[in-house]
């Protein structure tokens, strides 16, 4: 993402139109907090939307079929993507605040 933004305001004043990024933050993403919050503030970013995708990779946890499309795309093992999961959903009480 940061270098598609990078790129874009780059060749920003090449474009026959007025291209600007709509950022899908997924509410999970503590990490990216401090930097989304930059690049709004620079103007960097021109639509903000809030996603919540953990729900649904908790329920699919006991659907094989679901899971393992996620785990390939993930290029992590089994474990180490359910460790993932487990560790970003135990920050959930941190999420509202962030929002």
């Amino acid at each position: 993402m940061r270098r598609l933004v990078a790129a874009i305001e780059r060749l920003a004043s090449r474009f026959c139109a007025d291209t600007r990024i709509h950022l899908r933050h997924e509410t999970f993403n503590l990490a990216a907090e401090r930097e989304i919050i930059d690049w709004i503030t620079m103007r960097r970013i021109g639509i903000l939307a809030f996603n919540d995708h953990m729900e649904g990779t908790l329920k699919a946890r006991h659907r094989p079929d679901k899971i393992a499309t996620m785990v390939e795309r993930s290029g992590l093992t089994d474990g180490e993507f359910m460790g993932l999961v487990e560790r970003v959903y135990s920050r959930k009480g941190e999420v509202p605040a962030s929002r």
